[in-house]
This record gives C-alpha cells, structure tokens and sequence, in this order.
C-alpha cells in the first residue's frame, strides 16, 4: 500500500468498481486496519458500497486473478499513466469543442487549454513520492563522489570564478541560487559572468529572464565582458 498510495489517487481509476474498491482499501488504510479480501469485504457491506464495487464475486475474482503483488509499483505506475492519457485526451477533445462552437475568441480557448495543461500536470506532480529510502541515496553520493574526483573537484556548472567554484564545487542540478545584494552592487554583472563561463566552458546553453534588461542590453553587456570593452564603449559606438 505505501508503493501505490504514494502514487494513485480514486479518480485515477477508469471503472467505478476499481474507484470503490481502492476507496475502501484506503478507509482501511487511515484507520491503520490491515486490508485483504475479507475486510475490503467488510468495509464495503458498511458501507453500501458492494454492489458499486462489482459485488462479491467480482471481488473474489480480482484477488484470484492477480498474479502476484511482487510488481505493484509497476501496475500502479501503469494506472497513473492511463489515468495522464484521459486527463489529457478530454482537456484537448474539450478545446476543440470550444473552438467549434460560439462566443469564446482563440485567446479564450488557449487560456482555458493551457489551465487544463497545467491542471494535469499539478495532479502529476502531486502523485510524486516525496520519500526515498537510504539505500537509494547512496549511489547517487558515489556517482557524486566520482564526478568530483573526474573534474578536479567541480561537480557542477562553473562559474568562472576559481575561489566561488572551490567553495561550491559548482553549481550543481536541483540548487536554487541567489544572488542577493544592495541595488547598483553588480548583482547582475555577477550573474552575466557566470553565464558567460557556463556558455564558454562546457556545451550548455543559457536561459536568461530579467525584468529590467532588454535582450539587447544583456547582449551589449555580454559583449563588453567577451570582448574586454569597457561597457560605455560599447554603448557609444566607441569601439576604436
């Protein structure tokens, strides 16, 4: 149950049987009962929800059929991923009935599309196991291990300054950065910089967002850094 539950909800279940029976498993569950035929059974006669569920029989025949519960990870990612499918398939078949009919403008019907999307997406991640278990941990501490060993110490992105990475050993995956200082501090100089040695060091590419800088800005001052400028030259067409 810990493999599953981590992973599915009710709704992720196509046939309403399969929604009761899971419901009922997870009733049991919240009130730390052990769960099998007999008080899956149980719950759902107390509940009224046995003729829902298929009836009795079409539990019997369930619990018979299953060959082994060795791989229900598995059989529970399979669920989750069918359950994608739908979510997805009816968010698509539900903007070309927008499309097709009257009243909503393109601009509505993308709104409405991408909310969807996003909605799915939400239900994916929330689905995610936010547990793990020493024992998986402990290859990716090796694999960590190695890569330091391979790169003299860096593990990550550089950053071009020698000191910074020593310190960092990089800027390495699932890290959020900050840079965080007073106004007019070259804060983002700095990070240009780091851009800069990500971009000219290794065969990554740079995304950058800046709500103060236009793209051509970002690129003078890129330029003025590569091209050893001082950036009013550059700005001044003073290139001589």
């Amino acid at each position: 149950w810990d493999k599953v539950s981590s992973k599915l909800c009710v709704t992720d279940f196509y046939k309403p049987e399969h929604r009761a029976l899971y419901s009922a498993m997870s009733h049991l569950s919240s009130k730390e009962q052990p769960f099998d035929v007999v008080t899956v059974l149980d719950t759902l006669k107390s509940c009224e929800q046995l003729d829902e569920a298929g009836g009795e029989t079409y539990l019997f025949e369930l619990a018979h059929n299953t060959p082994s519960v060795a791989n229900v990870a598995a059989y529970a990612e399979i669920v989750r991923n069918k359950a994608i499918k739908r979510k997805l398939s009816k968010a698509l078949l539900e903007a070309n009935e927008m499309l097709q009919g009257q009243g909503l403008s393109e601009e509505d019907v993308l709104d409405k599309v991408e909310q969807a999307v996003l909605t799915v997406r939400q239900d994916i991640d929330s689905g995610d196991n936010d547990f793990i278990s020493a024992k998986a941990v402990i290859p990716q501490i090796i694999d960590y291990l190695d890569e330091l060993s391979d790169n003299d110490g860096l593990a990550g992105l550089p950053t071009g300054f020698i000191d910074l990475d020593d310190k960092l050993c990089g800027l390495r995956e699932e890290q959020l950065i900050i840079v965080a200082g007073r106004p007019a501090m070259g804060k983002t100089t700095f990070a240009m910089n780091i851009a800069e040695a990500v971009l000219t060091q290794t065969e990554k590419s740079v995304l950058v967002f800046s709500m103060e800088m236009s793209a051509k800005d970002i690129m003078m001052r890129m330029a003025s850094s590569l091209g050893m400028l001082p950036f009013s030259r550059i700005r001044s067409a003073q290139l001589v």
